[in-house]
C-alpha cells in the first residue's frame, strides 16, 4: 500500500503507541510513504484543527487496523465500509 498525505491546515502528527511523538508534519508538507506493520497513532497539533489531503493505493481492500493501547486488535476498516459510509442517507 502505497500512502500519499498534504497538510492543507495546521500540524499532523504521529505518534509511538505510548503516545510519544514520533514526528510533526507542518503545513505544506506533502508525504510519500509505504505502508508499515509498525502501529502508530495520528493527530492533529495544538491550537488549530488539521485538514490533510489522503490518498492510499493498495492491491486488498483492508485499509486500516485498529488496537487498543495493548496492541490487540479491535477493528478493521476496508475500503467497502468507506462506501457503505458514503452510501448511507444522511
Amino acid at each position: 500500500t502505497l500512502n500519499k498525505l498534504l497538510v492543507i491546515q495546521g500540524e499532523h502528527r504521529l505518534y509511538h503507541p505510548n503516545g510519544e511523538l514520533k514526528e510533526i508534519r507542518a503545513v505544506g508538507s506533502y508525504t510519500v510513504t509505504l505502508a508499515s506493520d509498525t502501529p502508530h497513532r495520528e493527530g492533529g497539533g495544538l491550537g488549530q484543527d488539521v485538514i490533510i489531503l489522503f490518498t492510499m493505493y493498495g492491491d486488498t481492500d483492508l485499509l486500516y487496523e485498529g488496537l487498543d493501547d495493548n496492541l490487540n486488535l479491535i477493528a478493521t476498516l476496508t475500503f467497502q465500509d468507506y462506501v457503505s459510509l458514503y452510501d448511507a442517507p444522511h
